[in-house]
């Protein structure tokens, strides 16, 4: 079935400040792997097909907690509520595209839907974009309680795990969530430079890599770009970001939009206001190559790509 994807550079995590590289899991052999899943999503089948799983991504055994999450039935979605106890895997309803299964250092990602994209994006935007090492295509074969089963073709991911900003933010404070955003602002601005159309911005999808975030100046990761599309003329309208920015610091929200509103005019302009409030996080910025001596970086991600 699909083969690693040998064509593009593999996405490994930016080195963190002070932080050691770090290298990717081996690539799941061509081939492909069929995940069964036994009544109720609990007991050895279950436990059969995880394993599987992990056995692609090349992750050590089960924990004992992804064990008792396995007998107690439950797994996560990255779109809508966790299952109740017992029900098993989770049917892929509309608006619920994708599971994610967590385990040790890997996030794997199985959806009906290509994910292709994630890994190319991860692999143009380290240092914004939470590291993406494959994307396979794989068979699920779920059976139900009358002996019948379901074959579905998917694709399964593996991706770095982060902790979600506005975690981190809401035990820091205002005060440092303003600084964060406004860092933030200023790669969505360099995004926006290269006619990207931003969806998902906000809580649900803007995350710090994990090692950074004791740091006084953590590392964005945003870790779901499947939305994010090329566009000639993108708005900059980043409903998610400025909802976030209401929530996390209030009295700076107004200004943080009424800033990035005229990104669309003059981008270098946005850049430079929204930096000037974030000086902190100038190497960031420069790491993830959308800064140059204190401007906005005119590097185009896309240029000979088509």
């Amino acid at each position: 079935m699909g083969a690693y994807h040998e064509s593009l550079p593999r996405a490994v995590p930016a080195a963190s400040l002070g932080n050691p590289t770090v290298l990717p899991p081996a690539p799941p052999k061509a081939g492909g792997v069929s995940l069964r899943e036994g009544p109720g999503g609990r007991g050895n089948q279950g436990e059969e097909r995880l394993q599987a799983i992990f056995a692609k991504a090349k992750a050590p055994s089960l924990t004992p907690h992804d064990k008792a999450v396995l007998e107690e039935g439950r797994l996560w979605t990255l779109y809508g509520p966790e299952p109740t106890k017992g029900e098993g895997f989770p049917p892929f309803m509309a608006g619920q595209d994708r599971v994610a299964f967590t385990s040790q250092d890997l996030v794997l990602k199985l959806s009906e839907q290509p994910q292709q994209q994630e890994l190319t994006y991860a692999s143009l935007l380290p240092g914004i974009a939470a590291p993406v090492f494959w994307v396979e295509d794989v068979e699920v074969v779920l059976h139900d309680d009358k002996g019948g089963e379901q074959r579905l073709p998917m694709t399964l991911l593996c991706q770095t795990p982060v902790v979600k900003a506005a975690d981190v933010m809401e035990q820091r404070g205002a005060t440092f969530s303003f600084k964060f955003l406004c860092h933030v602002g200023c790669v969505l601005t360099w995004l926006w430079t290269q006619n990207l159309h931003l969806l998902d911005l906000g809580e649900s999808n803007m995350g710090m890599e994990t090692s950074s975030t004791a740091e006084p100046y953590p590392a964005l990761r945003y870790f779901d770009l499947l939305s994010w599309r090329r566009q000639a003329k993108p708005d900059a309208k980043w409903h998610g970001y400025h909802k976030l920015a209401q929530k996390m610091c209030p009295m700076h929200a107004n200004w943080i939009r009424t800033v990035c509103s005229e990104v669309t005019q003059d981008a270098p302009k946005v850049f430079r206001r929204l930096a000037s409030e974030c000086q902190g996080y100038v190497d960031r910025l420069n790491q993830a190559g959308v800064m140059v001596e204190g401007e906005l970086s005119p590097r185009q991600i896309f240029l000979n790509r088509g």
